[in-house]
């Protein structure tokens, strides 16, 4: 059981922003359905690194 405060924070607190991602998500299923995966893949948001301490990443089992 948690009881710290971060698990009694409601969710609305630590959302930043809600986007409708459907247009989006529909031209990339067009685009892959279509062949054209590589256009598809540009359309994606860049998938960044997380620094993460090499001690944090083993306790986590995280490969670095």
């Amino acid at each position: 059981m948690c009881r710290r405060r971060p698990c009694f924070t409601p969710a609305y607190e630590w959302t930043l922003d809600i986007q409708d991602l459907t247009p989006l998500v529909r031209k990339i299923h067009k685009l892959i359905r279509a062949g054209e995966a590589a256009k598809a893949k540009d359309l994606l948001p860049r998938e960044r690194v997380y620094p993460l301490a090499l001690e944090l990443a083993r306790r986590v089992g995280v490969d670095v």
